[in-house]
């Protein structure tokens, strides 16, 4: 004998269903990057001997605008400066282009080269900030595209 409680229907939980995700695990799933410049992925430098100077481009963000008017020639010079007073990396020459900077750089080692293109980069940020800004406020934002 059964009694009536153990017949009455249990109403059913609900189920948390497994949701379709764009990408998944498959190889090569997921959109594609579209544009000029998508999909470049970033290579390690080869190692250099330290009398061999080293082609570095540094690509300027499109907010930027153009790096070949006067007050842009001067901040990069301002950065170029503060980049000399180190002792293990130097600039040995500089090209500013509207869109992208060419540099000839020595360094001794792969770490004098990262720590000197980092304060050379910060350096001609803050400069570039300061001369697109309006007199009282420096300009605040990306300079150099990644």
């Amino acid at each position: 004998m059964t009694s009536a409680k153990s017949k009455r229907r249990r109403k059913p939980r609900p189920v948390q269903q497994e949701l379709f995700r764009r990408g998944g695990k498959r190889r090569g799933a997921g959109r594609k990057p579209k544009g000029a410049r998508a999909g470049g992925r970033h290579a390690a430098r080869p190692d250099f001997k330290p009398y061999h100077a080293l082609h570095v481009v540094m690509r300027v963000a499109p907010a930027v605008g153009s790096l070949r008017r006067r007050k842009m020639y001067k901040a990069m010079r301002d950065a170029t400066i503060t980049a000399a007073l180190r002792e293990r990396f130097r600039i040995v020459h500089i090209s500013l282009q509207r869109n992208h900077v060419h540099l000839l750089v020595e360094a001794e080692h792969k770490i004098a080269l990262a720590r000197g293109m980092q304060g050379f980069v910060i350096s001609a940020a803050r400069n570039i900030n300061t001369a697109l800004g309006d007199g009282v406020r420096r300009r605040r934002g990306k300079v150099f595209a990644d």
